[in-house]
């Protein structure tokens, strides 16, 4: 069994950035049918030795300075432990839910976000309730982190400059094709 649990966090509570810790099974389905961290994230290579992490674990990420901050020795500690339940943590300030396939239904303005944290549980019939107790914790511990947790002013303005330009190529895309339509109906 899956449990997913979502936290919308208010606007003050967390810094703008994006970043998932998944399982290595996982990651390229998250990265390919989640649009924020399609858009703003990359896959960091090496996570093991950049991050300590287990090695059945991948992060994808925005920023390195709010991945660094995120993952500190108690998240280590949970992940070598539960390593086996945890399938993703994921903590986004834009959110807006799956990549969408059909292009008619794509909207030309830019969609609804929201500051989400997105933990994921695999859960079977032998986790024990201690497990569970202790997952529990660890999203209530990154509520707590991501409220401490301030980007220095240098980061904050180039991903502000990033994510405009992101933005805006966002819109100019979905334009693409009406010009076509458009440059081609004067050659008649």
């Amino acid at each position: 069994d899956q449990v997913q649990i979502k936290v919308e966090l208010s606007s003050g509570v967390m810094d703008t950035f994006v970043m998932a810790i998944c399982s290595k099974k996982s990651v390229a389905k998250m990265f390919k049918e989640l649009s924020d961290l399609k858009q703003y994230c990359i896959n960091v290579t090496k996570p093991d030795e950049k991050y300590n992490l287990p090695n059945g674990f991948s992060i994808l990420s925005e920023i390195n300075e709010a991945t660094a901050a995120v993952i500190d020795s108690r998240i280590i500690a949970v992940l070598n432990k539960y390593s086996q339940l945890i399938e993703s943590i994921h903590i986004s300030d834009q959110f807006s839910g799956p990549v969408l396939q059909d292009q008619d239904t794509q909207q030309m303005a830019k969609p609804d976000t929201k500051r989400m944290l997105i933990v994921t549980y695999n859960f079977s019939d032998k986790t024990e309730m201690e497990d569970l107790t202790q997952l529990m914790q660890l999203v209530t511990y990154l509520i707590d982190k991501l409220k401490r947790f301030k980007l220095s002013r240098e980061v904050r303005s180039e991903e502000a400059c990033h994510k405009l330009f992101l933005k805006s190529f966002h819109f100019r895309e979905k334009l693409k094709p009406i010009r076509i339509v458009h440059e081609s109906r004067r050659n008649f």
